[in-house]
């Protein structure tokens, strides 16, 4: 079965990353927004996305709200109990490639736009610094 989701979309805030567990292993959790439709038909989607390890460290470090990424990850169906002890269910991304387009403010090219860093979850980090 396949479970592949690209997306094009925006930091709706900060990140900031935690560690977890008795590894102090990274994981970042953060908002996205993509455009959906056309003209007055225009709206936002806002999607909850999860990243791990050196993918989490180099979305840190690198990327701030408003900035564009080019995200590949899957979708992922969690269940969860709150802090009132109510049953939850929620459906995010688990990220495992990133790729930063653009910069904060501009709108990413309808094809072949520029590349200024590419991370993936497998540790593969290239950073143009």
């Amino acid at each position: 079965m396949i479970n592949n989701l690209t997306l094009s979309c925006r930091l709706v805030a900060d990140p900031e990353i935690k560690f977890v567990g008795d590894a102090n292993t990274p994981v970042l959790n953060f908002r996205v927004a993509n455009d959906t439709g056309w003209g007055d038909n225009k709206k936002a989607n806002f999607f909850n996305v999860t990243a791990w390890r050196g993918l989490a460290e180099v979305i840190s470090n690198y990327k701030k709200k408003g900035d564009q990424i080019l995200l590949t990850g899957e979708l992922q169906y969690r269940e969860y109990e709150d802090s009132q002890g109510n049953n939850r269910n929620t459906v995010e991304i688990l990220a495992r490639d990133v790729e930063f387009v653009g910069s904060r403010g501009e709108t990413a090219p309808a094809s072949g736009g520029t590349t200024t860093a590419v991370a993936s979850d497998a540790g593969d980090t290239e950073v143009p610094f």
